[in-house]
């Protein structure tokens, strides 16, 4: 059954105008299980005999092959060609397949603070592009500009960070006893700590600096096996009034 979040318009009228009919497919879910139990050949297979569409691209393919997870406490019987799963933490009420131990836990509490703002102070949008037009400011520069100029917060939220300079600018920030957090996707997590130690800095010292790592969505296949999306997003935002998002490479 479709979760809400997979129904468009679940619930509403089909015959309003607007009513926008649910996206989620069930053939969606088939092949990419089969994907995940029996390869790519039983997945293109699925697609030509049903005449689906191919709905994930190469990339896509090749991350869900490449990061399978297998269940933990499988049990296989030989004989019978069945899967089993230990019971052994059952006893909670959860389920290791579609209810996963460990699943729900707090979100860590912003500990350095976080300002509060009252009241709405008006929407300004401005375009940038890369490469800039003469005379115009980079990207790369007008992030370093907010980050230095920031009095309250700086948030981060990058899939892979690698800009020593943009490291160099939240250090200073932090120096200045100005909070910064940093969230960074959990697969491309070691690009950072291999800058930070390139750079030979020790972030235990840094008193007013957060890194956290988060994963992405996980999908949980029939078999109890899974697999983790990317964080697919680069943004920054600052003393909760500016906000910069896009990319400069």
């Amino acid at each position: 059954m479709a979760r809400r979040s997979q129904s468009s318009s679940q619930g509403d009228n089909p015959l309003d105008p607007n009513y926008l009919p649910p996206h989620y497919k069930e053939y969606y879910r088939v092949a990419i299980d089969l994907l995940a139990e029996e390869g790519v050949e039983s997945y293109n297979r699925f697609l030509t005999e049903e005449g689906f569409p191919d709905f994930l691209c190469s990339t896509e393919v090749e991350h869900i092959c490449q990061h399978l997870q297998q269940p933990h406490g499988v049990i296989k019987d030989s004989d019978a060609q069945e899967t089993a799963y230990s019971t052994e933490l059952d006893s909670d009420g959860s389920s290791g397949t579609y209810w996963p131990l460990q699943s729900d836990t707090a979100a860590p509490e912003l500990d350095l603070g976080w300002p509060m703002i009252f009241g709405f102070q008006g929407t300004e949008v401005t375009t940038l592009i890369h490469p800039p037009p003469p005379d115009n400011p980079s990207i790369k520069e007008e992030v370093r500009r907010m980050i230095r100029s920031a009095q309250q917060v700086v948030a981060v939220v990058m899939d892979i960070f690698t800009d020593v300079d943009i490291l160099r600018e939240l250090l200073d920030v932090a120096a200045r006893r100005v909070p910064v957090y940093i969230l960074l996707d959990e697969m491309n997590s070691h690009y950072f700590l291999d800058m930070v130690a390139k750079c030979r800095v020790d972030l235990n010292y840094v008193e007013f600096f957060r890194v956290r790592i988060v994963a992405g969505s996980t999908y949980f296949c029939r078999t109890g096996s899974s697999f983790k999306g990317n964080l697919m997003e680069k943004f920054l935002l600052v003393d909760c009034t500016m906000v910069l998002s896009g990319n400069y490479r």
